[in-house]
């Protein structure tokens, strides 16, 4: 799993380095784009069934901005 994390945060880094470069040129054209969602589908898959990721539920910033967002389920051993 620790795997997986760190080879999809490499793979938001990606995402996010080409939507900061795309506000610099067309900042018009990158408010439509939602990078973290972008990274979870490229990484996880769109489809929800059946994978390690789960469904990508998009969040935003107080300025409308996409934000990256991810829960980790860790087992305790408890009951």
């Amino acid at each position: 799993m620790i795997k997986a994390l760190k080879n999809y945060l490499s793979e938001l880094d990606i995402a996010r380095n080409e939507y900061e470069e795309m506000l610099a040129i067309t900042p018009n054209l990158a408010k439509h784009i939602n990078f973290p969602k972008d990274a979870w589908e490229k990484y996880w898959g769109s489809s929800p069934s059946g994978r390690l990721g789960g469904a990508y539920h998009p969040k935003t910033n107080s300025l409308n901005e996409p934000l990256p967002d991810i829960y980790l389920k860790v087992p305790t051993g408890g009951g």
